[in-house]
């Protein structure tokens, strides 16, 4: 092999070598933050689907929630890894789906299982105490009171002893059956919601009711924090918007852009309190902090507001 030939070979490997090792980074940056959001609104939307089946998401909604903070930290560095590592959380999170889903539909199974063959077993008992249970306590009380002195009667008495009674026993056996169903029942019912909704909430500084800013100079930032409350059965993709507007902004919702956006996806009864810090960049009086609470809706597909906000008043000076 002549020395042109040599150098030739080795360029081709060189290159080779090169584009084996860009390549897979030039695939994975080529996601866009447009297919990374689609892509995590999919992936919501069946997991809301499979927790309704009786899947345990939670793991999967803790990591949909990573994904959403690395496209927010992709929105502020503008450095496109974020993005391929949201979707290679997303891509993980899709695989475990099938899974979590067929073990839902088991628990679910075994659940009804479980409810059916109590209650079958109630009602057996029930049925049972009603043939038996008169029958063996009046013997078992004669037995204990066999030596008492016996009265005979010349007529028989017309009053019937409630001891031995049928009717009472049914009533009493009716009781019991109808207050071990009903306990049944409101397990099985503990885990539905029956009038959902969603909280959202202002605390000041301090975490606490009424140390909100007030006044302000230019340049400060408004700091408070933002109270999200999960009643609604189900996983929720809540996003809260805060906007800056005055006393003549209309509201819910208003009809600006909000400064600054929060995601996050809550399991239901679970809370979620996060520290706001608005920058504060012109002078004015009664300017109004106005925060929305919206959702993104699996029925349309789309995000929707969630007819709940909040506000905080606040005087702004130059200096």
């Amino acid at each position: 092999m002549n020395l042109l030939n040599r150098k030739l070979l080795l360029t081709i490997i060189i290159l080779t070598f090169i584009i084996l090792v860009l390549t897979p980074q030039i695939y994975v940056n080529s996601y866009t933050e447009k297919d990374v959001s689609s892509k995590l609104y999919n992936v919501y939307s069946k997991i809301v689907n499979i927790y309704k089946s009786g899947g345990n998401v939670s793991k999967a909604v803790n990591m949909l929630n990573n994904a959403i903070n690395d496209i927010s930290m992709y929105k502020s560095t503008n450095d496109t890894k974020y993005l391929s590592d949201a979707m290679n959380i997303l891509n993980n999170v899709e695989k475990m789906l099938p899974k979590i889903l067929e073990e839902g539909k088991s628990r679910v199974f075994w659940g009804n299982v479980y409810m059916g063959t109590s209650i079958a077993l109630i009602i057996a008992f029930a049925i049972l105490g009603y043939l038996y249970i008169p029958r063996t306590f009046f013997k078992t009380w004669a037995r204990l009171r066999g030596r008492n002195k016996v009265i005979i009667r010349k007529e028989r008495s017309k009053k019937k002893s409630m001891i031995i009674d049928q009717e009472v026993w049914a009533v009493i056996l009716a009781i019991i059956l109808v207050g071990s169903i009903f306990a049944f029942t409101q397990a099985y019912m503990s885990g539905k919601v029956i009038e959902p909704f969603s909280e959202l909430g202002l605390l000041g500084k301090n975490k606490k009711i009424g140390d909100y800013p007030r006044n302000l100079v230019v340049g400060d930032n408004a700091t408070f924090y933002v109270y999200v409350g999960n009643h609604m059965g189900q996983p929720m993709f809540y996003i809260v918007y805060v906007k800056l507007g005055d006393n003549s902004t209309a509201i819910d919702p208003a009809p600006i852009k909000p400064i600054l956006t929060f995601e996050r996806i809550l399991m239901n009864n679970e809370t979620w309190l996060f520290k706001v810090n608005l920058p504060i960049k012109k002078a004015g009086l009664n300017q109004r902090i106005i925060v929305e609470l919206w959702i993104y809706n699996t029925t349309i597909n789309s995000i929707q507001y969630h007819h709940r906000w909040t506000q905080l008043w606040i005087n702004v000076t130059s200096t």
